[in-house]
């Protein structure tokens, strides 16, 4: 029996095997030559046997070949070639593996950026491990690659390779995530808005909204803030900007312009006036002049055209008030003043209906009557006074025209020591046996009418 140690590490042992042996069919010399591995004297031999690491125990074979060139008679012994097959018996000791693998390839510290909700989820190459028993040591990392690493650090990832026999070897490297990624912030397009207050509008929009890949709620805020006051005009700026709990800011921003379109609200406008006139066919004519609101305005002016306290001509004039606001919108409405003359009736000879005034056909009859003052000789109309035809009414009463003028044809005049008007009418011959009525309408649109009986 032979026994061979086998130590951890080392691939393969060896160990010598003597054994004894004799040949009776021919002598052995004393000294055997040309014996590869093995050396023979007398009748003893050695082997060199060799088993390779982990091998079993049992029996081996080893071949001794050996060669003789004569005997020990002096035999002369040419050439002796001899193969000896020796079997041994072996135990094999295998000695304890206390070695631990060899680990590479670990990362070096790592610095990422956040990519999900808080921190990162971080990947990384395995580490590998080589061992000179165990052909495939168990590497492994603490967390494993993929994990999810909080936003900061360093955090402590540890690997390591463990063998067969439960050596192991560790090493580590840390895992720091930042957040340098700003958010991605989106804003209000543009804004123009009408004025809704006293100089501007006050003036809301829907909050910006922001996303970020680390902070779920990164802090969002604008300047001017939804719901500020902005003057009149524009654009003006608003500032808006996300940051996240990193401290990553964006900014945006967006305008708003505030116009005014509204044209003020009139109230207060005076209705239609009626006034008699003075002198000279004019009346002068006030009124409180209306009041005007606007919203962005305060004071928004008023005027009326034409103006109260004017000088108004006999008729109707019609008196246009606007209201204007700073930003030039205008409101306008309008009320008429009437202005007419103080007519009293027909002044004798001429009666007033329903008496039938009669007289001779062709006589020039002064119609008499007084305005209040001298309105002037313009008191008339285009194309009045005016005479027609009317049906006799013979249950009218009459009265006689007491006065009447020599005349070669019609007039007005103006009698300023009696304030009284003469219209001299030159009647003709050919209305004899007629009824006319005597038409006056005057220039404040009023008609005023009498009714003759002409005779022969």
């Amino acid at each position: 029996n032979a026994a061979i140690t086998v130590s951890a590490g080392t691939p393969s042992g060896a160990a010598t095997v003597t054994h004894s042996f004799s040949d009776n069919s021919i002598g052995l010399p004393g000294n055997w030559g040309g014996v590869s591995n093995n050396t023979v004297s007398g009748d003893t031999a050695t082997s060199t046997v060799t088993v390779t690491a982990g091998a079993s125990t049992g029996a081996k074979s080893a071949s001794i070949v050996y060669s003789a060139s004569g005997d020990r008679n002096t035999t002369p012994v040419t050439t002796l070639t001899r193969t000896a097959t020796v079997t041994v018996n072996w135990n094999v000791v295998v000695c304890a593996d206390t070695t631990p693998p060899v680990l590479s390839g670990v990362p070096s510290n790592m610095t990422v950026e956040g990519n999900t909700t808080g921190g990162a989820n971080v990947s990384w190459a395995a580490p590998t491990a080589t061992d000179v028993v165990d052909p495939s040591p168990v590497v492994s990392c603490s967390p494993s690659s993929g994990s999810f690493f909080a936003l900061g650090g360093p955090h402590a990832v540890s690997c390591s390779a463990t063998d067969a026999s439960g050596n192991s070897a560790s090493a580590g490297f840390q895992v720091t995530v930042v957040d340098t990624t700003a958010p991605s912030l989106s804003v209000p397009s543009n804004m123009t808005v009408e004025g809704n207050t006293t100089g501007g509008a006050n003036v809301s929009w829907t909050a910006p909204t922001a996303t970020d890949i680390v902070d779920p709620s990164p802090v969002v805020g604008c300047s001017p803030s939804s719901g500020s006051f902005f003057a009149l005009g524009g654009p003006h700026t608003v500032s808006c900007s996300a940051t996240d709990a990193s401290g990553n800011s964006a900014s945006a921003g967006f305008q708003v312009t505030v116009r005014d379109t509204v044209a003020p609200t009139l109230s207060g406008m005076p209705g239609n006036i009626s006034a008699v006139a003075t002198g000279g066919g004019q009346a002068v004519v006030s009124w409180t002049n209306p009041t005007a609101t606007d919203v962005v305005d305060p004071a928004p002016s008023v005027s009326c055209s034409p103006a109260s306290g004017s000088s108004f001509p006999v008729g109707t004039t019609p008196v246009t008030c606007t209201a204007t606001d700073a930003s030039g919108n205008v409101r306008s409405a309008s009320f008429q003043v009437s202005v007419v003359y103080s007519w009293s009736g027909f002044l004798r000879p001429v009666d007033n209906l329903p008496t039938v005034n009669r007289v001779k056909a062709g006589s020039a009859i002064p119609i008499k009557f007084s305005l209040s003052g001298n309105q002037g000789l313009n008191i008339f109309m285009a194309g009045s006074p005016t005479s027609q035809a009317v049906s006799c009414n013979n249950s009218a009463p009459v009265d006689l025209v007491e006065e009447t003028v020599t005349a070669g044809s019609s007039s007005l005049s103006y009698d300023p020591t009696n304030d009284q008007y003469n219209y001299v009418w030159k009647t003709d011959k050919g209305w004899a046996n007629q009824c006319r009525q005597l038409t006056l309408r005057l220039a404040d649109g009023s008609t005023q009418t009498a009714v003759f009986h002409f005779t022969r």
